[in-house]
């Protein structure tokens, strides 16, 4: 019955507080819902620490969201920091294995991804944005298929951007690799299946271009080489001839 009420006040919480968090500065937001949340739990010997944190985690992910929403209509930078403030913080307070770990995962990938798209020169957001993904993955590999395919959809698009920016092939097979497992995990007859197979094959597209430039590219330094090696052994006479 503890559990029920503390679930209750948990969505009272986010709902009468992450609007009013989202004007605060991310320290001020952070430290008003901690004591938020102390306040109305801390007398009440029945609800265990797990509970405790997966309020907090959702008052967090509340107020990152909400932060996260108005930086993409304001465009303002300090939004964006204090939706990644928040959403770093949610991923501390639960374990890898607790159901809404794979969510604040997600979204902290997703606002790295939009800091990163502000200054595209630094690989260093979607490097962390990878591996914190990566490392859910490899934690939790018989987790429920929508879990997995939520995380999997955000690597993939992570992937993608890398290899679109820097022109690391590695990415572009190990983004073909997650489109893979996430065509696998749609049900049969789900709308979302064809847009996932439409992504792989777009990418398969793109790696067969590749191959192919590659190709021409190796092609064209074999034959500069050999032309190369001809005119220092070959006697200037024979060179003649073959013009």
């Amino acid at each position: 019955m503890a559990a029920v009420l503390f679930r209750s006040l948990a969505t009272q919480i986010v709902q009468t507080t992450h609007l009013f968090l989202s004007f605060l500065s991310p320290e001020a937001s952070l430290i008003f819902a901690t004591l938020e949340l102390n306040q109305e739990t801390s007398s009440d010997p029945n609800i265990c620490e797990l509970e405790k944190s997966t309020v907090a985690t959702l008052v967090l992910q509340g107020c990152g969201t909400t932060r996260f929403n108005k930086f993409v209509q304001s465009g303002e930078p300090v939004d964006l920091e204090a939706a990644l403030c928040f959403f770093e913080q949610a991923l501390r307070l639960l374990p890898p294995g607790q159901q809404l770990y794979h969510t604040s995962v997600s979204n902290y990938a997703s606002a790295l991804i939009l800091r990163f798209e502000r200054t595209p020169t630094d690989s260093a957001d979607l490097d962390l944005g990878i591996k914190q993904l990566q490392d859910w993955l490899s934690a939790q590999p018989q987790s429920d298929p929508t879990s997995r395919r939520l995380v999997l959809v955000t690597l993939a698009r992570v992937q993608d951007l890398r290899w679109k920016t820097f022109g690391e092939f590695m990415d572009l097979e190990s983004m073909i690799e997650s489109e893979r497992q996430i065509l696998k995990l749609w049900p049969p007859g789900d709308a979302e299946r064809g847009r996932s197979s439409a992504r792989l094959v777009a990418a398969l597209a793109q790696r067969a271009q590749k191959a192919s430039q590659d190709n021409t590219t190796v092609a064209k330094v074999s034959t500069n080489k050999v032309e190369s090696v001809e005119a220092q052994i070959l006697p200037e006479s024979v060179q003649t001839s073959k013009e």
